[in-house]
């Protein structure tokens, strides 16, 4: 919309955005689309369970308490294999390429699920895998979200006081201003609610007439 706005005022001319529920969902494809295309069709990506279909290590793996996903391939390989000090895996010409590993998958996966086994938990393991520049994230419930630090800090999950219900968590705006107060307060009014203000002050109406319209049930509210 941004960019339609920016078109209109540079050239004065208008736009009409036609976007569709089911394109976006087709642009969620990632890579199967050209790789399926790009391959002629020998590269067939349908579901792949809990890992990549084109790409390896890459995907979730079991750690102890639960579940982190790893991003091992391509330029990430070789600093992944001196993070579980297994430099002979770096050093096999049979997995120097994600064509290679793939064909050991299963393999390498055991290899990665029990060397995670050291780690007393899966933040444990996160932060030394950081510490080698692999990518990776634990895998969160939704009930873990809500106290995860991070998330917590930057306003991902945030708390709104519910006149009614109380406190209670929910997403923050996903987009940040650097000049401007993000997830500003939120309070949803109760039916009714602001009857007598907006009748008052922006209708300009006497409190005798308000008096009547409550009075007749013109006016109804309800604040629990």
């Amino acid at each position: 919309m941004l960019a339609a706005i920016h078109h209109r005022n540079r050239t004065g001319e208008g736009d009409h955005l036609d976007v569709a529920l089911v394109d976006v969902y087709y642009s969620y494809h990632e890579a199967n689309v050209h790789v399926h295309s790009g391959s002629g069709g020998t590269v067939s990506p349908t579901r792949q369970g809990s890992h990549f279909s084109y790409l390896c290590p890459c995907g979730v793996f079991r750690g102890t308490g639960g579940f982190l996903i790893i991003m091992a391939m391509l330029r990430h390989w070789p600093d992944f294999c001196r993070a579980i000090e297994r430099p002979d895996l770096s050093e096999d010409p049979t997995l120097s390429d994600d064509p290679g590993r793939l064909a050991r998958r299963d393999e390498l996966t055991e290899i990665i699920e029990t060397w995670l086994t050291k780690f007393p938990d899966i933040q444990t393991a996160v932060d030394h895998l950081g510490n080698f520049d692999v990518p990776c994230a634990p895998i969160l419930s939704v009930g873990e979200t809500l106290e995860n630090p991070h998330l917590r800090e930057r306003g991902t999950v945030r708390t709104v006081d519910d006149p009614l219900h109380g406190p209670f968590e929910m997403p923050g705006h996903p987009i940040k201003w650097r000049r401007l107060p993000n997830n500003i307060p939120l309070e949803a009014p109760t039916l009714g609610q602001h009857n007598e203000s907006i009748l008052a002050n922006v209708l300009e109406r006497s409190a005798e007439d308000i008096d009547t319209l409550s009075r007749d049930g013109v006016l109804f509210s309800k604040n629990h």
